[in-house]
């Protein structure tokens, strides 16, 4: 971008930026491998280069959705990549998004707030499932508080999608939590599955076939999952009991908030 376009009319760039951010995020989610990881740190550039012009103390919403939409940006990135750098990204992502939440208050902007919560939720969950131990369960722990936190806001019905994609990955997060405890304690890890496939079918209210198929096939495999290890661990005990595999995470993209 040449200097002199910034100079003439810097919201405009940044918005432009902004714009352009959001797709290539979108380019290098579809996108597989090294030319996934380009066009993600692309995206990030973009988003980092229109914070230089909309700062929090001149336009705090604007400043907000960027940090919210940078968050997005390095999450796809820190899922893709591996180790160290997979740390370090998500780590950036959850910092990203618990700015946005200091300007995306749920008095102020309550769906901004929510929709950021979720993804807070998301990125928290796979920094818990890459980590492990007493850290990973901590991270674990603040994710189901975010996606709870979320449900505040998404009730199904003022906005049923929302609510369902918010129990979908309450679901997922609780499941992991179960896969982290049932070594150490079975009866925690049962109600945990428990809760998970209470969410998951709550989800399926609104995730149906008709409307949503894709969706539908992913939180019904997360939901056989979940029975199928409930089912292990009060018949064959822990150590036959099946792993857990999630199919997805679904994060909060609503157009109104990028």
């Amino acid at each position: 971008m040449p200097k002199g376009t910034r100079t003439i009319s810097q919201q405009d760039w940044a918005r432009i930026q902004n714009k352009l951010g959001n797709t290539l995020k979108e380019q290098g989610v579809r996108t597989c491998s090294e030319e996934s990881a380009r066009l993600l740190g692309e995206a990030m550039t973009a988003y980092r280069s229109a914070l230089k012009a909309r700062t929090r103390a001149q336009l705090p919403q604007d400043w907000a959705m960027i940090k919210y939409n940078l968050g997005n940006a390095l999450r796809e990135q820190g899922i893709r990549t591996g180790a160290e750098e997979s740390a370090r990204l998500l780590g950036e992502a959850v910092t990203a998004y618990c700015s946005a939440l200091k300007v995306r208050t749920r008095a102020q902007l309550p769906q901004a707030w929510a929709a950021t919560q979720n993804n807070l939720g998301n990125a928290l969950r796979e920094q818990g499932i890459r980590t492990g131990g007493e850290k990973g369960s901590r991270l674990l722990g603040e994710a189901v508080t975010a996606f709870r936190s979320a449900l505040e806001v998404f009730t199904r019905p003022q906005l049923p999608q929302d609510w369902e994609m918010t129990q979908s990955n309450l679901g997922n997060v609780l499941g992991q939590q179960a896969e982290q405890t049932m070594l150490n304690d079975k009866k925690k890890a049962k109600e945990l599955l428990a809760q998970a496939i209470a969410a998951y079918r709550a989800a399926l209210q609104v995730f149906t076939i008709k409307v949503m198929p894709h969706y539908n096939n992913l939180v019904q495999k997360n939901l056989e999952a979940a029975t199928t290890l409930l089912r292990d661990l009060g018949r064959r005990g822990l150590s036959q009991a099946c792993g857990w595999r999630i199919q997805a995470a679904i994060g909060s993209s609503n157009n109104p908030w990028q």
